[in-house]
């Protein structure tokens, strides 16, 4: 089998989850400057947050 394919037998699972702030049904993302910024990042180490970007969109 070649490297990257997967056999009939293998299972696909999900990697990673990327959410973005206007797009994940949170309440006035305008606010909180999340209009088009990721909001949260979930993989397999585990789940990082941006609660707030300042106005030139530096996370903090």
């Amino acid at each position: 089998m070649k490297a990257g394919l997967l056999s009939y037998q293998e299972a696909v699972t999900k990697r990673q989850i990327m959410r973005y702030g206007d797009s994940d049904g949170f309440p006035n993302p305008e606010v909180y400057n999340l209009k088009g910024k990721l909001f949260v990042h979930n993989d397999e180490a585990g789940k990082l947050a941006y609660e707030n970007y300042d106005s030139i969109a530096l996370r903090f």
